[in-house]
């Protein structure tokens, strides 16, 4: 199995949960939030965790995000997932990304163009869904010593 560098924006307890399962199966996991007490939440010390805004632009570039294979962007409001998929290609364009849509209504944003390689609807098994597209070919192979 190829070991992908994951950062993940957002999700409270759904971002938590997906960090420790991608952790578990030996990805390195970044995940940014901006509610503290929901980072309290993680065991798992491999897991690196950061505070912040993330409606701030300097997020992505702050917290490393060009030597990520994947971005979840998996926060409550389907604005900022879109602004956040954006920035990710017009920056980082070889990034894969995965995009939680909160709302039906919007999903007519959320093309290929928009920065989003895999839709997740809301109402979707979530969980299921992200762990499955997440079987992608990380963009260097990982350096064993």
């Amino acid at each position: 199995m190829d070991i992908l560098n994951i950062v993940i924006i957002g999700g409270k307890e759904l971002g938590c949960y997906l960090a420790e399962s991608l952790s578990s199966r030996g990805h390195k996991v970044t995940i940014i939030e901006a509610i503290p007490h929901i980072l309290e939440r993680i065991t798992d010390e491999t897991i690196i965790k950061k505070m912040g805004s993330l409606s701030d632009p300097r997020l992505l570039r702050d917290m490393g995000i060009s030597q990520a294979d994947l971005l979840l962007i998996l926060t409550d409001s389907d604005k900022l997932n879109l602004i956040l998929s954006l920035q990710a290609r017009l920056e980082f364009s070889k990034l894969k990304t995965v995009v939680l849509l909160n709302s039906r209504k919007n999903e007519w944003l959320f093309a290929k163009e928009a920065g989003v390689d895999q839709l997740i609807r809301k109402d979707q098994t979530v969980v299921e869904e992200v762990l499955r597209k997440v079987k992608v070919r990380p963009k260097k192979k990982p350096v064993h010593v």
